[in-house]
């Protein structure tokens, strides 16, 4: 797989797929940097007051929609914002489609179907990441070369403390996928992963 070359990045088209709160973050992100962005999103209300707010005018009901549009518009990347009992069979379908593809964390809620996206994935010679962000963050990925590296000898036990204001920007666990295990909610799926990726 070859790296995208940094002149044309800002030629690259993304879809962004789910235009909750960390799609509609995702979307924010990626019009800043200038790259052109469409949108899939079901709930035909948020599709339309999303793709208003942002001037986004590639706007679909589905996935598979967004792949046979007329108008010519074909996106070069994927980023999946659903939750996370859609995102494998969602990732293969793009990747099928040969886009490039980003993945909300958690990957899956069956581990089983994960090694058939990762080998549809190399013989297409697509990218597929997973949006564990926190390893980029530079003291988290300090402190996890030192524990890796065995500078503080054999660990024992993590403890990590962080946390968020949800009712800022997120609705109530209780009317999202997060209320259910079943779509990859709930605190261990969806938040605790990020803390034991980062380790």
């Amino acid at each position: 797989m070859k790296p995208l070359a940094p002149a044309t990045v800002r030629n690259r088209r993304v879809l962004i797929v789910g235009t909750g709160s960390i799609g509609e973050r995702h979307l924010r992100c990626f019009l800043a940097t200038g790259v052109e962005a469409g949108i899939v999103e079901p709930n035909a209300s948020l599709r339309s007051e999303v793709a208003q707010e942002y001037g986004v005018a590639h706007a679909f009901e589905s996935l598979e929609e967004s792949f046979v549009d007329r108008s010519g518009w074909r996106a070069d990347a994927v980023v999946i914002c659903t939750p996370a009992n859609m995102h494998v069979a969602m990732a293969r379908a793009a990747v099928a489609a040969g886009c490039h593809v980003l993945i909300e964390k958690p990957l899956s809620t069956n581990c089983d179907e994960v090694s058939d996206l990762l080998r549809e994935a190399a013989d297409a010679d697509r990218v597929v990441g997973l949006a564990y962000v926190y390893r980029a963050h530079p003291a988290i990925a300090a402190a996890r070369e030192a524990v890796q590296s065995g500078r503080f000898g054999d660990p024992v036990e993590v403890v990590a403390v962080s946390g968020q204001n949800f009712p800022h920007y997120r609705p109530a666990y209780r009317d999202i996928y997060y209320k259910s295990r079943a779509t990859g909610g709930g605190a261990v799926q969806d938040a605790l992963t990020h803390v034991i990726n980062a380790v």
